[in-house]
């Protein structure tokens, strides 16, 4: 009988090889590091593994139906493309700064326009304080984001080399540079971007925001 169990658990080891490896990891993790299993720690493993973990679930999906999709390495390169970009953003001085995390490197003012967004979402995270605040609205309506980046940059009274601040406004528009250039011909514009809104009398036109608080 005893013979008999352990062949079993050794074919049940040999069909999940990865799932005892895991085991395996969480076991020496828990062992050698003070606060691996706290909740936090954890939740943070969760979040770092999700959009992994979302693509492997639609994927093995497909694999069942008997279908391939090859668009998702791809999309998965150009996600990786654009937060590379993002971390060698051009600044005003003609230098690269990486915006992905603040406070930025060096002392600058920067405005940073984020064209055709589609979700209307975005999200803060403050580790250290540990919570993040996510503003939503509609992009249908407000396709585009401006970030407004000061990092010590107002180096002249009041505030002397010492504001560190990010504002982040939803807009149809070109830049800050107002109506006449929003609302007319301008590169963007050209380039299918939506710097504009239709306005028609009598019919309002309703813009929604909303603001989310919660624990990281």
């Amino acid at each position: 009988m005893n013979q008999r169990k352990k062949k079993t658990l050794a074919d049940v080891a040999g069909q999940n090889v990865m799932l005892c490896v895991l085991l395996v990891m969480v076991i020496v993790f828990a062992v050698v590091a003070k606060g691996f299993l706290s909740v936090t720690n954890l939740l943070g493993i969760l979040r770092s593994v999700a959009i992994t973990g979302v693509i492997a679930f639609g994927m093995t999906m497909t694999i069942i139906a008997g279908e391939i999709d090859l668009s998702v390495g791809s999309t998965i390169g150009l996600t990786g493309v654009i937060v590379a970009k993002l971390a060698g953003t051009l600044s005003e001085s003609g230098t690269t700064c990486d915006v992905t995390r603040l406070p930025l490197t060096q002392n600058t003012e920067e405005l940073l326009m984020l064209c055709s967004v589609t979700d209307g979402s975005a999200t803060l995270r403050n580790r250290p304080e540990g919570y993040c605040i996510t503003l939503s609205w509609d992009a249908r309506l407000l396709p585009n984001c401006l970030l407004w980046l000061s990092n010590r940059g107002r180096t002249f009274a009041p505030w002397n080399g010492r504001n560190l601040c990010l504002g982040i406004e939803p807009i149809a528009a070109a830049f800050d540079l107002g109506e006449s250039v929003s609302a007319g011909e301008n590169p963007l514009r050209r380039k299918g971007v939506c710097t504009s809104l239709p306005f028609q009398s009598g019919v309002p036109l309703i813009l929604t925001h909303s603001l989310h608080i919660s624990a990281v």
